[in-house]
């Protein structure tokens, strides 16, 4: 080996980049919790160290704490950036369960550093959300009822667990009693006389309680979702509408009639799980909302309803906006929402926040519309270019204006009705410079889910509950621009040496001349 791991790695490497950029930044939130007094066991491994490890790790495909331990052993830029070290995958999972929140914190200054390298132009942002499995099954979903039967199942267990405890204590309670009357005659063995009925009050006490603490729950989500009631009104009219159409159709061809097409809510907390089809059969009765479900593993995450595969997932909706100039996000977060239509003014107000400027323009699919979120006051100034339907991202372009509320012919005037916030929208998309600002947002915010997903293999999350996922996805995306100004910085470098070059080959020859000269 050599006396420095470094004269091993080429000088280029993104392991020094990343590691140099991480020392530009201020570590104070970590640092400042990790002193200690502490004099027992191991020195503490140094918190750079441990922070260059996990940052690097998603830069480099690395995520887990077992394979970042095993990294450090069997790989070289790994070891560089460990000090020759080896932490235990205990501690780099402790840490980083400890840090997690104050690691994402770092997201904006790398965006800062990023800002400083002329990366971000802040013309054109573009928002787009994608979907990334949670670290659960979607077969640990529970129902109140299943879950209130494996509650009993669990309570059959502890209390058949707690009779063979006190009949294990009796059984010793008497040995040691006729072990003490043994030795001397005037002791007397003692009985203990346990009821059970005493435990299975407090069990029930429990229960009543955490019923209690289920109801009111309940009502809290029913008053807090609205949009369920919604979709519920929705159903029941398309039932209503199911029995007219049955009511009119002959009895003598009911048995080839098909079942109306499934009922969706978009609006519903858990959609993405298909509701029961309304058949004739059923005509005359309310369609009752789907029962809803919850995770056992990770009650955050939410049934979603996967783009690519069109499947549905156990997962988080992620979001992102990127920068046009050189695909560097400038924000990102996670929801529970099934949908984006609410999440164009949070990730835009989030991106100006990170970077302290408002862009020109924000653009979105046809999945963020939301007459609400388009006219909100919070974009004014703002370009928004957002298709009401897909079918305005697809029709000819026309070079026609926004349809007109006044129309005049000669002495007479014909007042058309006013435009809506969707023909305004519409009238923009379909004129030539409409199209061609919008066609930006395909060559900038997909190829990064692209990278991130199946260049990068980042599919699942490894922490659990919206908070912690949301840190976790704004490290996967800080590492994503870190690869960005790595690759930006050594283009940089091959266009100076480049340019560099003719100089030094000019200065070659008119050495090399006066050596023949003086040779001659």
């Amino acid at each position: 080996m050599p006396p420095d791991l470094r004269e091993w790695l080429p000088a280029d490497d993104i392991a020094y980049f990343v590691s140099n950029t991480i020392d530009r930044l201020d570590l104070s939130a970590i640092t400042c919790r990790c002193g200690t007094m502490e004099r027992r066991g191991r020195p503490s491994y140094h918190p750079l160290l441990l922070t260059k490890l996990i940052i690097f790790g998603f830069v480099a495909r690395v995520y887990s704490s077992r394979d970042l331990e095993a990294a450090t052993h069997k790989r070289l830029d790994f070891r560089i950036l460990a000090a020759n070290q080896h932490p235990d995958h205990d501690t780099i999972a402790a840490f980083r369960q400890k840090h997690l929140k104050a690691i994402a914190g770092l997201f904006k200054q790398v965006l800062q550093v990023c800002i400083e390298m002329h990366l971000v132009a802040f013309e054109s942002l573009s928002v787009d959300g994608t979907k990334i499995l949670a670290n659960a099954s979607i077969r640990a979903n529970r129902t109140e009822k299943s879950l209130l039967k494996e509650r009993e199942q669990q309570l059959a267990l502890i209390e058949e667990y707690a009779q063979d405890c006190l009949k294990k204590a009796d059984s010793i309670d008497a040995a040691d009693d006729a072990k003490a009357a043994a030795c001397d005659p005037n002791v007397k063995a003692l009985t203990r006389a346990r009821d059970p009925k005493e435990t299975l009050a407090i069990i029930d006490r429990l229960i009543a309680e955490m019923k209690e603490a289920e109801a009111s729950a309940k009502r809290d989500v029913g008053q807090s979702t609205p949009p369920a009631a919604k979709g519920t009104d929705v159903a029941s009219k398309l039932s209503l509408r199911s029995a007219e159409r049955a009511n009119a159709v002959p009895r003598d061809t009911d048995a080839n009639s098909q079942p109306a097409p499934a009922v969706q809510s978009a609006d519903h907390p858990l959609a993405g799980t298909r509701a029961e089809a309304v058949t004739p059969s059923d005509a005359g009765k309310s369609a009752a909302p789907k029962e809803l479900k919850i995770n056992t593993t990770d009650p955050d995450s939410r049934i979603v309803r996967d783009g690519a595969t069109k499947s549905f997932v156990q997962g988080y909706n992620v979001q992102a906006v990127v920068d046009s100039k050189n695909q560097i996000i400038v924000g990102a977060a996670a929801s529970q929402d099934a949908n984006d239509k609410k999440q164009l003014v949070p990730m835009a107000t989030l991106a100006m926040e990170n970077t302290g400027t408002r862009p020109d323009q924000l653009l979105a699919d046809s999945g963020y519309y939301s007459e609400k979120q388009v006219t909100d006051k919070k974009l004014d100034g703002i370009e928004v270019l957002v298709p009401p339907d897909r079918e305005c991202t697809t029709c000819p372009t026309t070079d026609e204006s926004a349809p007109a509320e006044v129309v005049r012919h000669g002495n007479f005037v014909k007042y058309s009705p006013q435009a809506t916030t969707v023909d305004l929208m519409r009238a923009k998309l379909k004129s030539a410079t409409g199209r061609a600002n919008y066609s930006v947002r395909g060559k900038t915010v997909e190829p990064v889910f692209g990278q991130i997903k199946e260049a990068a293999g980042f599919r699942r999350f490894l922490t659990r509950g919206l908070e912690s996922v949301g840190c976790e996805w704004t490290i996967v995306c800080m590492a994503s621009n870190l690869k960005k100004m790595y690759r930006a910085a050594t283009c940089k470098r091959r266009d100076e040496s480049a340019a560099s070059t003719p100089e030094v080959c000019q200065k070659v020859r008119k050495s090399s001349g006066m050596q023949v000269q003086m040779a001659m």
